[in-house]
């Protein structure tokens, strides 16, 4: 994962029902920004675009999917549909806390 200049970037866990996903977050904007990456990539393939946000201006969390980065992998085939990733999405919104965010999808991160 891309860290911009001076920025400090730690992995964290959070519990998304059966799994637990990895993701990184920085800022200290107003406006929270959730980047979801599409199947077989990372967070990250949002290195480029978060290199060029104002961290003055958003928060920002970009998610690893189950089974991308140091996020938990499940042996079913089924575990990585849309449908269970989008579920996964909802139970982190949820454990973060997260109120009136804009959600940013590549790929299958945008049927997500």
């Amino acid at each position: 994962m891309f860290i911009p200049e001076n920025t400090q970037l730690e992995s964290q866990f959070v519990q998304a029902g059966p799994v637990r996903l990895e993701y990184f977050e920085y800022g200290q904007g107003l406006d929270t920004l959730v980047f979801v990456h599409g199947y077989a990539t990372s967070a990250a393939i949002w290195s480029y675009t978060l290199e060029n946000m104002s961290l003055a201006r958003f928060r920002v969390i970009v998610l690893n999917n189950r089974g991308a980065g140091n996020s938990d992998r499940t042996p079913n085939e089924e575990d990585y549909s849309v449908g269970t990733m989008a579920d996964d999405l909802f139970q982190v919104v949820e454990a973060l806390n997260l109120d009136g965010f804009t959600l940013v999808g590549h790929s299958m991160g945008g049927a997500i």
